[in-house]
C-alpha cells in the first residue's frame, strides 16, 4: 500500500478473496504507468487493457478455457484508444452466459454476444506485467 493505494510490481497480482461463480461483473478503478491491466476469472477469461503486443488493442479472453489457467480462453480483439499512463480509470468487465461487455469508464469498448458456460468458480486477479499497477478499488461480484 502506498496512502489509500494498492501498488502491484511487474509480474506480481492481486487476488479477491471471494470466488465468482456464474455470471459476474468485475469493476477496477486502476491505473498503468505504461502497460498490461489485466483482469482474470473464471475458465481462462481475462480483458486486458494496454497490452504489451498492441497497445490499440484490447484483448478478451473468453471463459471457455482451462479454470486456474489464467488467459487459457479464446482470444476476441477490439480496436482502443490506448489507456494513458498515470491516469486513473474505471474498468468495468461483465460475463453472462450470453454475453461479454467490457467499458472504461461509463464507455462500452466492448460487447460481444455468445454462449458461455459459467458453471466454474474461481478468484478475480488484477495482474501486472512488465509495468507497475496502481490499484485504488477492486470489486468482484456474482450476479446471480
Amino acid at each position: 500500500m502506498v496512502g489509500d493505494v494498492f501498488r502491484i510490481s511487474p509480474g506480481a497480482r492481486v487476488v479477491t478473496r471471494e470466488e465468482v461463480t456464474g455470471p459476474f461483473e468485475v469493476q477496477a478503478v486502476a491505473r498503468t504507468t505504461r502497460n498490461n491491466i489485466r483482469l482474470c476469472g473464471p475458465s481462462g477469461s481475462g480483458v486486458i487493457f494496454n497490452w504489451e503486443g498492441n497497445q490499440r488493442e484490447l484483448r478478451v479472453n473468453r471463459p471457455n478455457g482451462v479454470n486456474g489457467r489464467l488467459e487459457s480462453g479464446t482470444v476476441a480483439t477490439a480496436p482502443v484508444t490506448p489507456l494513458t499512463p498515470d491516469t486513473w480509470y474505471t474498468l468495468r468487465w461483465r460475463v453472462t452466459k450470453t454475453q461479454i461487455d467490457v467499458w472504461v469508464d461509463d464507455a462500452c469498448v466492448f460487447s460481444e454476444k455468445g454462449v458461455y458456460d459459467l458453471s466454474a468458480s474461481y478468484p478475480v486477479q488484477v495482474r501486472a506485467m512488465d509495468s507497475v499497477v496502481e490499484l485504488k478499488s477492486l470489486s468482484a461480484r456474482s450476479l446471480q
